[in-house]
């Protein structure tokens, strides 16, 4: 029995180190066990140490869907910063926060806007319609869910 067991110790070392021989791992290459320069741990070439990182042929995971619609929607920010700058920061306010709920439809269609607006000093639906009006101008992606819901909000002061 003990050569038995010693005998798959030895395969199952060699296969090991088979493997880290093709990950580019070994004696002559320390770099790689901490992660090569600047990285943090892992391998060299892997990233996350789970199926599909890396470098190569493996499959890549998949974007979320919130995180696919909320990329649309951050490309607007400039824009959306402007109407509380506008309607908001130029007519006196000191303070606006912008606060916005998006739901999506699967075809990329807005189901719903929920946009809520506080300023210290003046009129807050001036800023709301504007905000509104960037966000419908947005061509959100087909996403791979029935919808999703993205929240984001803006503080903006003067300066």
């Amino acid at each position: 029995m003990q050569v038995c067991t010693n005998f798959w110790a030895k395969v199952m070392a060699l296969g090991v180190a088979t493997f880290l021989c093709a990950a580019g791992v070994g004696v002559d290459n320390p770099e790689a066990w901490a992660g090569g320069k600047g990285k943090k741990g892992g391998m060299k070439g892997r990233k996350g140490g789970g199926k599909g990182g890396g470098k190569g042929g493996g499959k890549t995971q998949p974007e979320s869907p919130q995180t696919v619609a909320a990329e649309a929607l951050s490309k607007k920010s400039e824009a959306i910063q402007d109407c509380g700058a506008t309607y908001g920061i130029d007519k006196g306010a000191t303070k606006v926060l912008i606060e916005t709920r998006v739901t999506i439809h699967s075809s990329g269609s807005i189901l719903q806007i929920d946009t809520t607006v506080a300023v210290d000093k003046g009129d807050t639906k001036p800023i709301k319609s504007c905000v509104d009006q960037v966000i419908r101008s947005i061509q959100f992606p087909a996403i791979p869910a029935p919808f999703t819901t993205i929240d984001h909000s803006w503080p903006i002061r003067p300066g």
